[in-house]
């Protein structure tokens, strides 16, 4: 009981009291019937109407809350930006659930290492990995944030933007390098990813880790948007530019698989 009460106790030490403010600000509108006015939504949080107000007022000028009506007819309901995240959030574990079985059946065929990632941000996040039956293991973690021009599945997301997005995205170059054969100049970046979108496959030659390889290719809805990417990781060593290729193709075969799937899912 006692260090029951000791765990809760520093729990409530590390609480930002801001911040829990602003989510008993969201979750309270989120369970009203209809927009409401300050003062009923400072008593279902609790605290004063000017520490409730300048919440309110933060959480407006992100998107996260929406003030409708004037003076005294003024009401506040949650605003769109909650809709993007959520989409954003559903769309992640959708992928990632739904790419499931493409994982199994790609390590199965190949004996390596497989997994999913989207796009967030400049970044791409893994939302599935499945490992191969004997393959080395590697530090490949779930919600991992992978660089976008030195992964094969950052390059597979970067390949469905066109140029022009491509570079708004990563910024300007040079861009950090991992390893001594990371791309990091605009030029060889995009001739690298236009090579990605003519044979339908991205490559990593240990471009993010040394010694490792990678092969992802990108994965699309029935309207065409990339929805995610998935890949295979080997040891480098000994591998020709014709296993390279073969290996390629499977990934592209189960992306393309996967995007039909995806298609009926999602559309």
């Amino acid at each position: 009981m006692c260090h029951a009460r000791t765990v809760a106790e520093r729990e409530k030490n590390y609480t930002v009291r801001s911040v829990a403010r602003a989510i008993d600000v969201l979750v309270a509108l989120a369970e009203a019937d209809a927009p409401i006015a300050l003062t009923q939504l400072a008593d279902e949080v609790g605290g004063s109407k000017s520490a409730i107000f300048s919440t309110v007022q933060t959480l407006i000028s992100r998107g996260f809350v929406l003030s409708v009506g004037n003076g005294l007819e003024r009401r506040y309901q949650l605003g769109l930006e909650l809709a993007r995240l959520g989409d954003l959030a559903l769309q992640r574990f959708s992928f990632g659930g739904i790419a499931r079985p493409t994982l199994e059946a790609l390590s199965r065929e190949t004996g390596l290492t497989s997994r999913a990632a989207v796009l967030d941000e400049d970044r791409a996040v893994a939302v599935g990995r499945v490992d191969g039956r004997g393959a080395v293991k590697f530090d490949l973690r779930m919600g991992q944030r992978e660089l976008l021009h030195c992964s094969s599945v950052g390059k597979a997301l970067l390949s469905t933007l066109a140029d022009e997005e491509l570079l708004a995205l990563l910024g300007p170059s040079p861009w950090p390098r991992r390893t001594e054969k990371t791309i990091s100049d605009e030029e060889t970046l995009l001739r690298d990813v236009r090579a990605t979108r003519e044979r339908g496959y991205s490559i990593d030659d240990e471009e993010d880790a040394e010694g490792i390889l990678c092969i992802g290719a990108p994965v699309f809805d029935r309207l065409g948007r990339c929805q995610g990417a998935i890949s295979i990781t080997r040891i480098k060593a000994e591998i020709g530019r014709a296993e390279i290729e073969a290996i390629g193709a499977v990934v592209a075969r189960h992306a393309r698989e996967l995007s039909a799937v995806l298609g009926e899912e999602l559309g």
